[in-house]
């Protein structure tokens, strides 16, 4: 049985999965992501669930930001 509070799946684990899963499924290989769940006993769907967080994070961090320090302002 599945379990969905898993302890034993640490962060970088969970980022391993989810990099893995962003990896379309022509080049991750057909199958794949039922391999991941079944190593790892947890659903296709949470595995993809996991994709989508790891994704967000990623843009999240690599988004453009504004360049150099706020002007210093004089009164």
């Amino acid at each position: 049985m599945l379990e969905y509070r898993r302890k034993d799946l640490d962060l970088s684990t969970r980022i391993f999965l989810g990099i893995e899963m962003l990896s379309p499924a022509e080049v991750r290989g057909w199958g794949r992501a039922s391999e991941l769940a079944e190593e790892y006993g947890i659903s296709r769907s949470m595995l993809y669930q996991i994709k989508d967080r790891v994704q967000e994070a990623l843009e999240a961090g690599l988004k453009p930001k504004p360049v150099g320090r706020p002007a210093e302002e004089k009164l």
